[in-house]
């Protein structure tokens, strides 16, 4: 378990949760964007329930390790912050071509 530290308050979520988040914080911020994200989190008596969270550019966010309690897993949180991120982080997947570029010629520079 971690514990996400904000400027408004602190919540305890899983690991994969937490480093989900912090991913998607930090493509948000090379990008200066933010964005509102629904994180699931466990209160102190064992509950579950979620926090909205505006993460980004501009917000800052820490971590802490409690190890000392069971995990909190939601592998589709994971995967909803995980294609947030992706969709963020540029792919390379495709070479640029000369339609890239109106004019790939050196002209007259040598």
């Amino acid at each position: 378990m971690k514990m996400l530290i904000t400027e408004v308050g602190s919540y305890l979520t899983g690991n994969a949760i937490a480093d989900a988040v912090f991913d998607y914080w930090l493509a948000l911020t090379r990008e200066h964007r933010a964005d509102v994200v629904r994180v699931p989190i466990m209160s102190f008596d064992g509950t579950t329930s979620h926090v909205s969270l505006t993460i980004g550019w501009m917000t800052s966010l820490a971590a802490i390790d409690r190890d000392d309690m069971a995990d909190l897993e939601d592998g589709e949180a994971v995967a909803r912050l995980a294609d947030k991120t992706r969709a963020l982080q540029p792919n390379g997947d495709r070479p640029m071509a000369s339609a890239d570029v109106s004019d790939m010629s050196l002209g007259d520079v040598f």
